[in-house]
């Protein structure tokens, strides 16, 4: 990533259960593998993060604290977890301005419409369709060149199969 003046991973949060089977919706086992399988691509691509943020929503913190597990497994300093504004209705020009304040790369575990819109707002329409929609636990790459956002990866945990 040279040439790289900031990394930002946008992270759906695993699949969960529905709400009439758990009010607080944690996430399934199923949304537990694939958050590590997303959280192991992001270690082996992402050097030194700082932070993962994450909403108030259960689901959201579970899957922002198995990225910072497997972060400090893969020998990386283990990141904080901060509870951010990042939830299916949040405003992404309040975390989009925040975004500017530390260079050190950060994972932002969330929700949609919100993450769709994020990255609307960071990198383009065109990035948004070349992503289609952000399924769960699915995970992109943000990197800022020149004071411009682009798209640097996706990853889809689609090789978890279900049992």
């Amino acid at each position: 990533m040279s040439g790289v003046e900031r990394a930002v991973v946008l992270m759906r949060h695993g699949e969960a259960l529905p709400t009439f089977a758990h009010p607080e919706r944690p996430l399934t086992r199923h949304g537990r593998a694939e958050a590590m399988e997303s959280a192991r691509w992001i270690a082996e691509r992402v050097d030194g993060v700082a932070e993962v943020h994450h909403s108030s929503l259960l689901r959201s913190r579970q899957t922002a604290e198995i990225v910072a597990e497997e972060l400090a497994r893969a020998g990386c300093r283990r990141p904080e977890l901060r509870e951010a504004a990042l939830g299916p209705g949040a405003d992404p020009d309040t975390i989009a301005g925040d975004l500017d304040l530390d260079p050190r790369p950060v994972v932002l575990v969330g929700h949609v419409p919100f993450l769709d819109r994020l990255v609307h707002d960071m990198a383009g329409a065109s990035v948004l369709e070349r992503l289609g929609t952000f399924g769960t636990a699915m995970a992109l790459c943000l990197v800022r060149r020149d004071s411009a956002w682009e798209l640097d990866w996706i990853f889809a945990p689609e090789t978890i199969h279900r049992r």
